[in-house]
């Protein structure tokens, strides 16, 4: 398939699919969550902290790069409370083994970029990290878990570095939560209820859908996504046919015979001899 094709395609069905999102999807809670008082509810009621009274959008889907070739992240929800503290919100929907490790390196790109606008190391402002999954991290049937760093020598030594990350469970069962966080967990989950948060959220949903220029932004990024893949195919099967042809020189195949297996061509494969140690 070109790529002409793949991204005519990708237009296709992220145009199908858009109707279809749920609050799950990543882009359609980005946006839900740029209404503000679901925003300041939704942190409420994550976190069991008091009322938000005021919030600033530091940007909304952020993209933070630290240098230029390091890995830029997009997040979903960033923002300030009238302290100062920071949240960082991410949706979940699927399990893809390393959100232990992404926690930690959003929390360092969050604290960096808040130390990039002039902080000193006294004054960075309080951090949440909040996933919310739609699977049990942990297996230990919580619906939230909640980390702060602690002294292993000392039960009750908290680091407090200001610094805390949370990780909502919509399948978990076991712990207390407000009653408008669980039925926001089981709404993600596809019950619907007569809760008035759940209410708002169904509303506001509906509201994103109906914005041409959000649905505009999804495609668009749909697209961008689409062609980031087969970018990542491509390198990782010249990659490979790299491997394989240094294998076959070593081996004293001829150039022209592994010219034809891998692929490759002729400056290339005359390239990687000179790797191998053949003149």
């Amino acid at each position: 398939m070109t790529v002409q094709m793949e991204v005519e395609n990708a237009k296709k069905i992220s145009k199908e699919k858009w109707e279809k999102l749920p609050l799950a999807n990543g882009f359609i809670f980005s946006k839900v969550m740029l209404n503000e008082e679901i925003c300041k509810k939704m942190i409420k009621e994550l976190t069991d902290l008091p009322p938000i009274d005021y919030i600033e959008y530091i940007e909304a889907e952020k993209t933070i790069d630290l240098r230029v070739d390091s890995k830029g992240v997009r997040l979903d929800v960033y923002v300030q409370d009238g302290n100062r503290t920071a949240y960082n919100v991410e949706m979940q929907a699927t399990d893809t083994k390393e959100l232990r490790e992404r926690s930690r390196y959003y929390q360092s790109i969050v604290d960096l970029d808040l130390i990039d606008k002039g902080e000193d190391y006294i004054n960075i402002p309080n951090s949440y990290i909040i996933f919310i999954a739609m699977y049990d991290i942990f297996d230990r049937g919580l619906i939230r878990y909640t980390f702060k760093n602690r002294c292993m020598e000392v039960d009750d030594l908290v680091l407090d570095d200001g610094t805390t990350k949370i990780f909502l469970n919509s399948k978990g069962t076991i712990g207390e939560i407000s009653e408008d966080a669980r039925s926001f967990l089981a709404y993600i989950e596809g019950h619907t209820s007569d809760n008035d948060f759940v209410k708002k959220l169904e509303k506001e949903v509906k509201r994103v859908k109906s914005n041409k220029k959000w649905r505009a932004e999804y495609v668009k990024q749909s697209v961008h996504d689409t062609l980031n893949i087969r970018k990542g195919r491509e390198q990782g099967a010249h990659e490979k046919a790299v491997e394989v042809a240094k294998k076959l020189l070593a081996s004293g195949t001829s150039t022209e015979m592994v010219e034809d297996i891998s692929g490759l061509t002729f400056e290339v494969i005359k390239s990687l001899e000179a790797e191998v140690g053949i003149k």
